[in-house]
């Protein structure tokens, strides 16, 4: 919990970001549905968006803090941390984690073992985790709707919620390994004053 305690600013923006997008994803969602009459290939591309733009907001979090933390560490201001990225990506995600892990119990209890006041838990917390991770809403119900059965169609839900998470880390781990590199994808940013601090 240390490393919670020490790099909390850094684990609070990255979780920032989210809910950020999380409201800038759902009005874009909405008003895609409703002006195109629900055309699902527009809502698809709008979702693609707001994940792409979201990843890319974790991506340059997480480059200047790569940048930031090797000059500390050549510096001898600060040891360098194993799996530093990883560890702040994971703590950032378990909000993300714990509402999945609600979502999987709900469909278990509600459809394997047949719990039906569950199943109006498992909707209620489908909801949550909906508004939570909009960004992902346009793709995800694209996905479901390949699948005809609810039970079915809860399972998938489970897994697209549970390894939601997984594409923010990757590019954590990514970003961060660039930014200690000092290596660009999206052009040469000008040296920032007090980046060393």
């Amino acid at each position: 919990m240390s490393y919670f305690r020490e790099h909390s600013r850094l684990i609070s923006r990255l979780f920032i970001n989210q809910v950020g997008m999380t409201i800038f994803g759902m009005i874009l969602t909405m008003a895609v549905i409703r002006s195109t009459q629900n055309n699902e290939m527009l809502t698809i591309a709008v979702a693609v968006f707001s994940i792409v733009f979201y990843l890319s907001l974790i991506y340059n979090v997480m480059w200047e803090e790569g940048a930031r933390n090797i000059i500390r560490v050549k510096a001898g201001r600060m040891e360098k941390i194993p799996c530093f990225s990883l560890k702040a990506s994971l703590f950032a995600s378990v909000p993300n984690f714990f509402l999945a892990a609600l979502l999987f119990v709900s469909y278990l209890l509600a459809f394997p073992f047949g719990v039906e006041a569950f199943k109006s838990v498992y909707s209620a917390l489908h909801i949550i985790i909906a508004l939570f991770e909009a960004m992902y809403v346009g793709l995800f119900g694209a996905i479901l709707n390949a699948f005809p059965e609810i039970a079915t169609q809860s399972l998938v839900s489970c897994i697209l919620y549970t390894l939601s998470s997984l594409p923010m880390i990757v590019v954590s781990v990514i970003a961060y390994r660039f930014g200690e590199k000092n290596l660009y994808i999206f052009g040469k940013c000008a040296p920032k004053k007090g980046s060393d601090d």
